[in-house]
């Protein structure tokens, strides 16, 4: 099968998995945020590496499913030579080529995102050293890593970066007064980020995003997850000072400036007022896990595996052995054989060796034969037959193009004995 057909079929299967996994692993942001953040994470990954499935298969040993293989008992020095007659892509390549475009048009978008970020950075001053020391201090009381800490006049709300050496980022309008509780929320919310790996764990899930971009349940996803992770922070921090706190996310929301995307952090509206109601909200947290939605995947993963595949790529039955490996059991019919007996019929003791010439086109269905048999011409006739129409086992070649033919040599030896004794 073409790559392109691999990822095409790769891409198809990871779209209707998405949505799937997300039911199985749904959980409401209001009962557990940390577990809503992570199944939603989890989900993401888990349709992503779908995607590979298709590859994956084709490492796997292969089933025939057409209704009438052809056993080839006898062949010896198989040959083989393209003719490609014309090219097409098959709608699951047109699926990938279309894929392709839209990724790199999110790539494109994403590596605008991250040099604007850079430069905004570049700008920024370091804090001072005392403000420093503090977030070092914080950071160690918590486990986290120590983040650098810097002071810009071109955000409005802080925020914290860096997958592997992490960084906060404090709006220079902020109140940086050591004694501020302000400060001491805001560090402590940026820390609980930087704890968390949220600056890690956004990029993959941006990342993802943009291998499922177009797709409808995205957009919804990635604001969800948003919401969980910031809500995660929220009931770590707000214990601290829970009106204070409440206050301060009121106070940055004003400040947000819709529509730009470096922090990434939930404060519309609609999403503040879920924010400020969960800190108020006295629900016990439900303990669930993410069993369900790893359940869901396997299955998934099983039946995709375990689906009978048709024959479209690479696999050489060039000896009897792998021949017999391809035995379809007692009911098929082999119609080599058959017009052997066919033709003994008329001449005992019959012996053959000759060259057959089959055309096959792109799911390796004969479309025309020549078995020259000058000893036996009914051999000859039977065999030109019957052929049309029968499936060859797939050749170590080039699959056939699209809408192509492949022309294949096959040296027979047939005689009194090739299918064992009475045969």
């Amino acid at each position: 099968m073409h790559a392109l057909d691999l990822l095409g079929g790769g891409l198809v299967l990871g779209w209707i998995a998405l949505p799937l996994l997300l039911r199985l692993g749904r959980t409401r942001t209001e009962e557990n945020p940390a577990l809503a953040y992570r199944n939603l994470l989890l989900t993401l990954l888990l349709a992503t590496a779908l995607i590979a499935l298709p590859w994956i298969r084709t490492c796997l040993p292969r089933t025939m499913a057409h209704a009438a293989p052809l056993q080839v008992l006898a062949v010896e020095t198989p040959s083989f030579g393209v003719r490609a007659h014309s090219f097409a892509v098959s709608p699951f390549g047109l699926l990938a080529i279309a894929w392709a475009a839209a990724f790199a048009i999110a790539g494109a978008r994403a590596a605008v995102v991250w040099v604007r970020l850079r430069r905004l950075l570049a700008r920024s001053a370091p804090a001072p050293k005392a403000l420093q020391r503090l977030v070092d201090a914080s950071a160690a009381a918590i486990g986290a890593p120590q983040p650098r800490l810097f002071i810009s006049g071109d955000v409005e709300n802080p925020f914290s970066a860096g997958c592997l050496s992490p960084v906060i980022v404090l709006p220079a309008a902020l109140d940086l007064s050591l004694e501020s509780i302000d400060l001491e929320l805001v560090i402590r919310h940026e820390l609980a980020h930087v704890r968390r790996r949220d600056p890690l764990t956004n990029a993959i899930a941006r990342a993802c995003a943009a291998i499922f971009t177009l797709h409808p349940s995205m957009p919804g996803l990635l604001k969800e997850m948003t919401m969980a992770r910031e809500a995660a922070v929220d009931a770590e921090v707000a214990p601290l000072a829970p009106h204070a706190y409440a206050t301060l996310l009121v106070e940055m929301a004003s400040r947000v400036r819709f529509g730009k995307e470096l922090a990434h952090v939930s404060m519309d509206d609609t999403a503040l007022a879920r924010r400020i109601a969960m800190l108020t909200n006295e629900t016990q947290t439900r303990k669930r896990s993410s069993t369900a939605l790893f359940l869901g995947a396997a299955a998934i993963v099983a039946a995709s595996l375990l689906t009978p595949r048709v024959f479209a790529d690479r696999g050489l039955v060039g000896s009897p052995d792998q021949a017999e490996a391809l035995d379809q059991g007692p009911g098929r019919e082999n119609w080599i054989r058959a017009c052997y007996d066919e033709a003994s019929k008329e001449k005992a003791d019959l012996e053959f060796d000759i060259v057959a010439h089959f055309t096959l086109d792109d799911r390796w269905i004969i479309t025309s034969a020549s078995v020259p048999t000058p000893a036996s011409p009914t051999f000859q006739q039977c065999m030109e037959q019957m052929a049309i129409g029968k499936t060859v086992p797939p050749l170590d070649a080039p699959p056939p193009p699209k809408r192509g033919k492949l022309t294949i040599a096959v040296r027979l030896k047939l005689g009194p004995g090739v299918w064992g004794e009475g045969g």
